[in-house]
């Protein structure tokens, strides 16, 4: 038997908890003659789960193709229908598909997912772009987060009394401030690649400006997660911030070493990019056993990565495909578990529709902003009318953040 802890679904009632003794899934079947049903076993079960999630965001991308949708559209719109929005609706599918007590498998390795996304989209950033940006590039990716910044911390100071009891304190409000006003170049990057911008100016420049505001992101992240809690448990978070850079900078010279003496026009030894992507695996562990968000190791460790080749490109040429194609749909129909669109029906007024105004003031302001500073700079105002589009994009990483905040209660 196991035992599925339920918790109440507000600040008020989140202490009040359950428990539901429910009989536990086996993990391999004897067989079909036998008179047992495969889905009543973990392993059968999981095998259809992620069998259907990548069959319906294929077919949604197949048919999003022709509208000029990336592939991250089609995965997050997969996700929701997969979820208790749409098909998790059905007591019978969910019953049968997704039950409560056999998704834990499903949900962990959606998380693993999102982690060597993460860590992919690190390696393929070269982080001395930043130092070599130009005052264009400043300006876009520095005004661009700082006016959206204070235009929704604004309006969340302005609406306090109409904000839910956690979101009224000001370090959550800045939090939510940053997370709508901050592009992340791991969205980025996949956006503009799958569009054929990355050998156009627009494409160049807004990757540029997009790290640009990320630095600012990682450092606005780190203080989030020091603020919203008591001084002591500030303190062990800016600890382990320190020991974690200490410990990804040591990776670094290991890899810089790994890159030295490995021969010139040799690939990498094997043993080398499995080790890399077990390291992944322990330096998330650390970052959510030490209380920093797990996804922000594996991108700084990605970051660490001496780019190019050989080690950066056997790295993604030997796990993008599966990362992207495989892992990733099952991390959207993780994310389609937590998303029901229903519920927002009965708390608009209370909790939805100030974070509602909140999420397109931002949206607006971050594209009227870059617009102006491009115009600036004498750029064409249709070029700068699309930079502004392109670098409102929102993504993985984004709900990435969100999925730990609610985990933390926020």
């Amino acid at each position: 038997m196991a035992m599925v802890k339920i918790s109440g679904g507000n600040s008020q009632t989140i202490d009040e908890e359950a428990y539901v003794c429910q009989p536990s899934h086996a993990s391999h079947p004897r067989g079909i003659f036998y008179g047992e049903n495969p889905l009543d076993f973990s392993f059968p079960l999981f095998l259809l789960e992620a069998t259907l999630i990548i069959l319906l965001v294929r077919s949604l991308h197949s048919l999003l193709r022709p509208l000029k949708q990336p592939r991250i559209v089609s995965k997050i719109l997969g996700g929701i229908l997969i979820g208790p929005s749409v098909l998790g609706r059905h007591k019978t599918f969910t019953n049968n598909v997704f039950p409560e007590n056999g998704t834990y498998v499903f949900k962990n390795l959606g998380l693993v997912g999102f982690i060597y996304f993460l860590f992919i989209s690190g390696v393929k950033t070269d982080i001395k772009t930043v130092a070599k940006a130009g005052k264009k590039q400043l300006s876009i990716g520095l005004i661009g987060v700082l006016v959206p910044f204070l235009t929704v911390l604004s309006i969340a100071i302005a609406t306090r009394k109409t904000l839910d009891k956690e979101l009224q304190r000001v370090p959550i409000m800045g939090g939510v401030a940053s997370a709508f006003a901050i592009s992340t170049f791991p969205v980025l990057y996949q956006v503009v690649k799958e569009l054929n911008l990355l050998s156009s100016e627009i494409g160049k420049l807004a990757l540029s400006s997009v790290l640009v505001s990320d630095c600012v992101g990682i450092v606005c992240i780190v203080l989030f997660e020091a603020t919203r809690s008591e001084p002591i448990d500030a303190l062990w978070v800016f600890v382990s911030f320190v020991g974690m850079a200490a410990v990804i900078g040591g990776f670094r010279q290991a890899m810089v070493w790994i890159v030295k003496t490995t021969p010139e026009g040799k690939p990498v030894d094997p043993t080398y990019v499995v080790g890399i992507l077990l390291v992944v695996l322990v330096i998330a562990a650390a970052c959510d056993i030490t209380g920093l968000a797990m996804g922000n190791g594996p991108l700084w460790l990605g970051l660490a990565v001496p780019e190019g080749p050989p080690l950066g490109a056997a790295l993604v040429e030997g796990t993008e495909t599966f990362v992207s194609d495989v892992m990733a749909p099952i991390s959207y129909a993780f994310v389609g578990m937590y998303t029901d669109v229903s519920a927002m029906a009965g708390q608009w007024s209370s909790s939805v529709k100030p974070l509602f105004i909140m999420a397109v003031a931002a949206y607006l302001s971050k594209v009227v902003t870059i617009v102006v500073v491009a115009m600036f700079f004498e750029m064409p105002v249709r070029d700068s009318l699309a930079l502004g589009l392109v670098m409102s994009l929102r993504g993985q990483l984004e709900i990435l953040i969100f999925m730990h905040w609610m985990d933390i209660e926020v």
